[in-house]
């Protein structure tokens, strides 16, 4: 069922507040995994960032009774401003994505985005391939480096990057071509990948 109510208050720590409305006397707990479209928030105490509505906000909210029907639980919840949802969230879970934002009066919110309206991700120019040599293989921790003359102290390198199916090992001494990429990885300045082996070493 979708109501209308007013934030009674929110404790940001706890993630949930109450909203009252005439559609269901006494008040509603709500939990901040049911906010749509739009939250503020604060800063916690160990610096992580806490959302939450504001206590006196008018909201619009989808709601039923619970498992044991003497109770209500909130599904989705948004201020009245913001375009909600077309119908109540179902199942147990639900992803969004959430970017930060200043409102018009300077507070600090997240906002629901559609991924669908996200601009295109601008095509990655092509990496560099080089031929060089494995110089240290890590088989009980599936990583090591090769090292090329564009790869001075080397390119850090995971089994996954290897071509071939299952686990896939390389050899210290063999002869392997790959893409890099200059990248901070475990002490390393470079990051291989698509790496072929040339010729068993």
């Amino acid at each position: 069922m979708r109501s209308t109510g007013t934030i009674r208050s929110w404790d940001f720590e706890e993630g949930q507040g109450i909203i009252d409305s005439s559609d269901i006397p006494g008040g509603v707990v709500v939990s901040g995994w049911s906010i749509r479209c739009e939250a503020i928030t604060v800063d916690s105490p160990d610096g992580m960032g806490m959302h939450g509505l504001e206590a006196g906000e008018p909201v619009d909210f989808y709601w039923r009774r619970d498992d044991d029907g003497d109770g209500y639980e909130v599904t989705d919840v948004w201020p009245c401003r913001c375009d909600g949802p077309d119908s109540p969230s179902t199942g147990a879970f639900r992803s969004a994505l959430w970017m930060s934002a200043t409102r018009e009066d300077g507070v600090a919110i997240m906002r629901e985005v559609d991924p669908n309206d996200l601009p295109p991700v601008p095509p990655r120019p092509p990496l560099r391939r080089s031929t060089g040599v494995v110089v240290v293989w890590r088989p009980e921790e599936g990583w090591g480096v090769v090292e090329a003359p564009e790869t001075p102290g080397g390119a850090w390198t995971h089994f996954s990057e290897i071509r071939g199916d299952g686990y896939r090992s390389l050899v210290r001494d063999q002869r392997v071509e790959f893409d890099w990429e200059p990248a901070h990885q475990d002490g390393y300045s470079f990051r291989a990948s698509d790496v072929a082996v040339v010729d068993q070493a």
